[in-house]
């Protein structure tokens, strides 16, 4: 059962991660964030679902990252 979340829901989660990064420090905010995806990962996705997504989000960054230097080239 997949279930989502109001744009409301969504602003208070997103504002708890911020608090709590902000109490953590900067340095533990990448592996709070790695940890917070992977127990995601773990409770709604399959390991091929996993797996495609971050296949996806890493196709993302390479997009941005070419998308960046093209503009710095003009």
């Amino acid at each position: 059962m997949q279930t989502t979340m109001s744009p409301t829901e969504l602003d208070e989660i997103y504002t708890a991660m911020c608090y709590r990064m902000t109490a953590l420090g900067e340095h533990n905010t990448p592996l709070y964030l790695a940890r917070v995806a992977l127990l995601a990962l773990s409770r709604h996705a399959g390991f091929a679902d996993a797996t495609r997504l971050l296949d996806e989000v890493s196709r993302s960054f390479e997009a941005t990252q070419t998308d960046n230097t093209a503009g710095r080239a003009s």
